[in-house]
């Protein structure tokens, strides 16, 4: 069993595993118009990777309205993991490099498995999960009811 966290505007809580984030503004492991959804391998992990991709985006984090939801895949969910000897010099980079988006991409196109395993640019040491939304095993992914979040009022920078 894997269990996966995503963060997301409260807003956007309905299309969250939709891909339509990733759809309109690509990401590290995709192009632009492939819906993957980025999740990550625990609760800690998706807030920091929800941190970094709000402030760069200029958010006012304080104002913001967030969920946290959890999502369950069980072990007949197809799953493929890159090897961190794939990964170029650079994978981990600002902005995101052409291998790791032509990778993703690739992978969705391909339709190879519902889940692709990948390290957190974030904490190299920790993992993300890609979800493709397109997968037949998609539907064996429980997505559970969303929570409200809210980041830790010493997270705020001025």
């Amino acid at each position: 069993m894997i269990k996966m966290y995503r963060i997301d505007l409260k807003k956007h809580g309905e299309t969250a595993f939709s891909g339509r984030g990733s759809f309109l503004n690509g990401g590290r492991w995709n192009h632009f118009k492939i819906p993957i959804v980025y999740t990550s391998e625990s609760l800690s992990l998706a807030t920091l990777e929800k941190f970094v991709n709000l402030q760069n985006r200029n958010h006012p984090m304080s104002k913001v309205e967030l969920i946290y939801t959890v999502a369950i895949a069980t072990d007949n969910v197809s799953l493929e993991d890159i090897s961190t000897k794939r990964l170029p010099k650079g994978w981990d980079g600002i902005p995101a490099i052409n291998y790791t988006k032509d990778f993703g991409t690739m992978w969705y196109r391909e339709n190879r498995t519902a889940l692709l395993k990948v390290r957190s640019a974030v904490v190299t040491s920790e993992f993300n999960y890609l979800i493709n939304p397109m997968h037949p095993d998609f539907k064996k992914i429980k997505i559970l009811k969303p929570d409200l979040f809210s980041f830790d009022s010493r997270m705020m920078l001025s």
